[in-house]
């Protein structure tokens, strides 16, 4: 799926329930960019959580987020990564801005997900969390209600890299 300076909103009435992807593709799942605009969403703009029971769902997961250049608006979280081991994944965030949200990235088990030059504006909890994942994060400027960066079982492989953020 591709947003190419276009929109993704709810239209009228209540949040939509956000992209779900099953993940799988060698390049990208999913990519924002040119200005996209993502809003209104109940849940992440983006889950990796393929609605399957277990064991099916363990087929899934690892599922890789482009987005550049892109504003969140009113989104629950940007997004939900996941993999059901720890395993490497090329999901960026760069340059985008969310506003408003209860969180913004949370990353189970996918290793070196970059989150680049980007604005976390009026989030409620935690920006950035990791269970048992790991990121590149630089040059971001955080404004969270909780934690701008909370680590669960942060030693699961690849080391997080953190520098040039504004808390």
């Amino acid at each position: 799926m591709i947003v190419n300076g276009g929109k993704l909103t709810n239209g009228c009435g209540d949040f939509w329930q956000g992209v779900v992807v099953y993940g799988g593709n060698s390049d990208f799942d999913v990519k924002f960019m040119n200005n996209a605009v993502i809003e209104n969403t109940a849940v992440a703009a983006v889950s990796m959580f393929a609605p399957e029971s277990i064991p099916i769902i363990w087929g899934y997961g690892n599922g890789i987020l482009h987005a550049e250049n892109t504003t969140f608006n009113n989104v629950r979280r940007i997004v939900e990564l996941m993999s059901w081991t720890p395993l490497p994944n090329s999901s960026y965030i760069r340059n985008c801005t969310q506003n408003g949200g209860r969180w913004s990235i949370t990353n189970w088990n996918c290793q070196g997900v970059e989150v680049k030059d980007c604005i976390f504006n009026n989030i409620t909890d935690h920006c950035i969390v990791s269970a048992s994942g790991s990121f590149l994060i630089e040059s971001n400027t955080f404004n969270s209600g909780m934690n701008d960066i909370l680590f669960n079982n942060a030693s699961a492989g690849i080391a997080s890299i953190i520098k040039g953020n504004t808390f």
